[in-house]
Order: structure tokens, then C-alpha cells, then sequence
């Protein structure tokens, strides 16, 4: 990335692609063109293990919800370049809805939730329930785009009395871990062009040995996602979606980070870039 920006400063090459944030911005900065193209898919997110004690309590889950500021890491990690996610899905994606954003930043609000919960605030600013601290498994990805985001939601959760341990771990040997469910946080993002992706993600029948690294097992919605994907009727396959990413979000198994986007910089005389749905860039009409 640093050679590609040093590469567009002295016009040697057109396109500039994943770039860091800060050489985006200066790019921006002297004259040079940033293109963007949010992907369908589901977003950077953090998954919550609805089985594993404490977060297989909702209002637990609940709380990590209102616990994160997800704009506050965007902009302290990508200098504000990316959009705050809402929901399971990216708002570009069939089945997304503004109804599905039901979680903001309030941790007043995740303090109430603990206290309903049992968790009380305790010495060292740490909750505890019966002798026993609040505190989560947070295993993460190593060097795969949430090194930072880990510490900076450990942070934000600690503010509220919840204890985290982070222990990195590489992929793909990572996936035998979260199979196992021995977390209480995941790292997560799909690039996908249908919501067909649920079954992937959140069918009962991945967990242990597919992407169901939540652990959420709700009849109900395995039901409901068999009868999206067998509906040929565009208007009310999505409308079925819609539906089960509602249901998904109230499980809150699900925080929401930051959408999916490419960001581009060029030269100011390049035009004719053109996205796919997972916002891969296609260069055949592009002119210089």
C-alpha cells in the first residue's frame, strides 16, 4: 500500500488500490480522485456466541451492542473513510432494511441491561454476578483486519464493566476454534451477492461445522430461511429477508462494524471504473 501511494504521488502508476486510510486521505488532499463502491454481503462485524456463558443471556448481548461505537473505530482506525454498519447485511445488499438498526452507541443504556441482568459494577470498575467477573472470551484473527478493532471495542466494553480477553489466533486453523465455540467474540465479514448467505452463516446446521461461529440455533429461522431461498418471486424472497435479518438483529448475535467498500485513488484524468456487486473493480472501459 505505502509503495502504491508513493507510486501516484509521483504519477507513475493511474490506480491506487487499498490504500492505507492516511494515504488516502493526502492522495484526496493534492488533487488525486477517490472512488468508492459499498459491496453486498455482510459487513466487518464481531459475532457473539449465543451458547457460551455469559453472552447466551440476550440482554448480555444486548448490552455489547450499546457497549461499541463503531464510528469512533472507524474514525480512529480509518480516518472516518468507512460507513458505520446497521445490520447483518450492507445496506447495498437484497434483504437489507433501515428497520434493522436497532443497536446505537449508549452505554448508559448497556448499564441498565447489565444491572437487569445480574451484573452488577464491582471494585476495579469490573461486574461481577455471585462472585463470579463478567468477563469474555474475545478471540481474534490475527492480521486480518481486527487486530485494532478488538482493542478498541476491549476498551469500549471495558468502560461499562465488562471484561475481555483477546487472544489472536491465525486462519484458517482459528475456524476449529470457533467451531468448538470456546468464544465468546469472533471476527467476521462475507462478500456475497445474495442473502443466500444465511443459510451459510446462521442455518443451526453450520454450527460446529460451517460459518454458524454465533452459535444461534432458532428452528424458526432455519424454516424461514429455506422458504427465502425456494421463493422465485423476486419481491417476496426479499420481503422474506428482510424478515429474518429483523429476526437476526434482535437475536443480537451480530455487532455491526463497518461496511463493506472499495476505495480506489487516481489520477484526476482517469475515468470509466465501473463495480461489481461485491464492489470489485472492472477496468475493460476505462480511459486515461
Amino acid at each position: 500500500p505505502s509503495s502504491q501511494a508513493d507510486a501516484l504521488t509521483t504519477n507513475e502508476i493511474q490506480i491506487g488500490q487499498n490504500l492505507n486510510p492516511g494515504d488516502v486521505t493526502s492522495a484526496v488532499s493534492s488533487g488525486k480522485k477517490k472512488l468508492t463502491a459499498l459491496s453486498s454481503g455482510m459487513p466487518y462485524c464481531i459475532m457473539i456466541n449465543a451458547q457460551k456463558a455469559p453472552t447466551d443471556d440476550l440482554r448480555v448481548r444486548q448490552a455489547l451492542q450499546y457497549s461499541i461505537n463503531n464510528k469512533a473505530i472507524i474514525d480512529t482506525l480509518f480516518k472516518g473513510l468507512y460507513s458505520p454498519a446497521t445490520s447483518v447485511l450492507t445496506p447495498v445488499s437484497a434483504g437489507y432494511a433501515a428497520d434493522q438498526a436497532l443497536y446505537s452507541y449508549n452505554p448508559a443504556k448497556a448499564g441498565q441491561l447489565l444491572d437487569a441482568a445480574g451484573w452488577k459494577m464491582g471494585s476495579g470498575g469490573v461486574r461481577s454476578k455471585g462472585g463470579q467477573q463478567l468477563s469474555l472470551q474475545f478471540i481474534n484473527i490475527a492480521n486480518f483486519g481486527f487486530d485494532g478493532i478488538s482493542q478498541l471495542m476491549q476498551a469500549q466494553m471495558n468502560a461499562v464493566g465488562i471484561h475481555s480477553v483477546i487472544t489472536d489466533q491465525a486462519f484458517p486453523s482459528v475456524s476449529t476454534t470457533y467451531d468448538q465455540g470456546k468464544q465468546n467474540l469472533a471476527d467476521w465479514f462475507y462478500y456475497d451477492v445474495d442473502p443466500y448467505l444465511f443459510n451459510t452463516v446462521f442455518n443451526s446446521t453450520q454450527i460446529k461445522a460451517g460459518f454458524n461461529w454465533e452459535h444461534y440455533d432458532n428452528p424458526a429461522i432455519n424454516t424461514a430461511i429455506a422458504a427465502a431461498n425456494a421463493d422465485t418471486n423476486d419481491t417476496s424472497r426479499v420481503a422474506k429477508y428482510q424478515a429474518i435479518a429483523l429476526t437476526l438483529a434482535q437475536s443480537a448475535t451480530i455487532i455491526p462494524i463497518y461496511n463493506l467498500e472499495s476505495i480506489l485513488v487516481t489520477q484526476p484524468n482517469v475515468s470509466g471504473i465501473k463495480f461489481d456487486l461485491t464492489a470489485q473493480p472492472l477496468y475493460h472501459q476505462v480511459t486515461v
